[in-house]
């Protein structure tokens, strides 16, 4: 045979052999060597979130092989919650909650309130012979109670006075005093009365006339007595004025009070 064929086929044949060392060396690289028992070290890539997967490369601390997996999603959220309806004595309310990561959302029924919206309307008037009635009822859910009013104090308003201003034991002109009306506040312990004044007069003179109001219970005992004095007045003025009374403790339900003038 030629030398120089020969040499020629062996020079090929080292290439060959050449390539086939560079191509497994190269797929060792690429794939598990079945030699090595392979240690893996991880490294985390992506994050895994409960919207996206994520992903961690393996490297084999032996012999260089790595590959990449996916790491699942998580069920772990992060909720900002927000309340969408509000409860009532009537409905439940209702809380919403809703991911800032995949917007995954979910309700919570929040229990309805022992608050009331009450409006009260007294449906029976007291009197100082029956109690009234006063009723209670929640605009929202119609929930309604009542409340008795007790009975009202008796009140009985004496007969008109003269007042008289007199100079040089004379009389220069008098007043005509009454008790016209009465309102009472505060559950009985104020009372607000309405009086009226009418002057008349023998001189053209400007003067305010005294007067002492008195309150007596049912059985004449006298509770109360103080002077007041109108205002300043002319002959043939009128004029009304306000005495307001409070009490230390209400006047007494279904009692009799008496004012008198003096």
């Amino acid at each position: 045979m030629n030398k120089k064929l020969i040499i020629g086929i062996a020079v090929a044949l080292v290439a060959v052999f050449a390539v086939i060392i560079i191509a497994s060396s190269s797929d060792n690289a690429k794939n598990p060597s079945s030699s090595c028992t392979h240690t893996y070290v991880s490294n985390i890539v992506k994050d895994a979130t409960c919207k996206e997967m994520g992903s961690k490369t393996n490297t084999c601390t032996i012999c260089g092989f790595s590959y990449t997996e996916s790491i699942p999603r998580t069920n772990s959220h992060l909720y900002n919650s927000v309340v969408t309806k509000e409860p009532t004595c009537r409905d439940l309310g209702i809380r919403t909650f809703v991911c800032k990561i995949c917007n995954n959302s979910y309700e919570e029924y929040i229990e309805k309130t022992e608050e009331h919206n009450y409006e009260s309307v007294v449906t029976k008037k007291a009197t100082s012979s029956t109690s009234g009635i006063k009723t209670y009822t929640c605009t929202i859910c119609g929930d309604v109670y009542t409340v008795e009013i007790p009975k009202l104090p008796n009140i009985v308003l004496g007969d008109s006075i003269i007042s008289h201003v007199k100079a040089g034991g004379s009389i220069q002109a008098g007043c005509a005093i009454k008790i016209m009306s009465y309102i009472l506040e505060n559950d009985n312990k104020t009372i607000n009365l309405n009086i009226y004044t009418g002057a008349y007069g023998y001189n053209e003179i400007t003067t305010s006339f005294k007067f002492v109001l008195k309150i007596y219970n049912g059985e004449g005992l006298l509770l109360f007595s103080k002077q007041y004095a109108t205002n300043q007045l002319s002959a043939w003025d009128e004029m009304y004025m306000d005495v307001k009374l409070t009490f230390t403790s209400p006047l007494t339900p279904g009692a009799t009070y008496r004012f008198e003038l003096a």
